[in-house]
Formats: structure tokens, C-alpha cells, sequence
């Protein structure tokens, strides 16, 4: 069975790279533009992980996600943040809770490095051993 994923971003052409890649991977991937897509789609869709804009349509990713945790999502799933708003340098830096944060523009390999990890039970908070040059 594929490892499903969720992908949100307000940039169309992000989405439909990461839709394609993440697909030739072997994924089975859907996309969301919004905040009331992404919703929709968690709840629809029950991704083993998610990979979310950390900005999107001016509201915090952040904020989306934590209150769809609220919501009972399961907090188990892992997230991945993106964003363009922080060095490339701080993508060593994770978070303690179910995500880690990665910069834009993305490195394609080191994303799906980190995607395959998560999707294979390694914490978040371990993926800091992964080299960023």
C-alpha cells in the first residue's frame, strides 16, 4: 500500500512539482492550496504525512495545523513546514513536537530524504543529523 501524502501550498507550481515527484516516488499524493482544502483533505484523505507551507493565504501554517489537532487530527502524523522566511542554515533546526522545517526553494533529494525517514518512525527531533550542504 502507498504511504499517502498531503501537500499545502499557496504556490500552484510548488504544488505540481512536489504532486509530481513525490508520485514518481511511488507516493500517493494530494494537494492543497488553502487552509479549508487542507482541512478537508486531512480529515478525507488521512495522510502518513503531511508537507505544509508554513505561510499560506497570510495565516500561519502553524496555526492551521494546530487547530486541526485541536480538531482530534491524529498528532502522530508527521509534518513538514516550509517556508522561504528563514536561511537555508536553519533547516538543522527542528522543532521538539511532530515537525520539522525545512527551506525554500526546497532541495528535492534532502526533502524526500527527510519524507522517507519520517515515513519509516524516525522522530522529527533526529532528523537533525541530516546534512544540509
Amino acid at each position: 500500500m502507498k504511504k499517502k501524502i498531503l501537500v499545502v501550498d499557496d504556490e500552484a507550481s510548488i504544488l505540481t512539482l512536489l504532486k509530481f515527484k513525490l508520485s514518481k516516488h511511488g507516493f500517493e499524493v494530494e494537494i492543497a492550496s488553502n487552509g479549508s482544502q487542507f482541512w478537508e483533505k486531512a480529515l478525507a484523505f488521512k495522510p502518513d504525512l503531511i508537507i505544509l507551507d508554513i505561510w499560506l493565504n497570510g495565516k500561519l501554517g502553524t496555526e492551521i495545523y494546530h487547530d486541526l489537532l485541536e480538531a482530534r487530527f491524529d498528532a502522530k502524523v508527521p509534518v513538514i513546514f516550509v517556508t522561504a522566511l528563514i536561511e537555508e542554515h536553519s533547516q538543522k533546526q527542528n522543532s521538539a513536537g511532530q515537525y520539522v522545517l525545512y527551506s525554500k526553494p526546497l532541495n528535492f533529494e534532502r526533502l524526500l530524504e527527510g519524507v522517507s525517514r519520517l515515513l519509516s518512525g524516525v522522530k522529527p527531533e533526529q532528523l537533525v543529523n541530516i546534512d544540509p550542504c
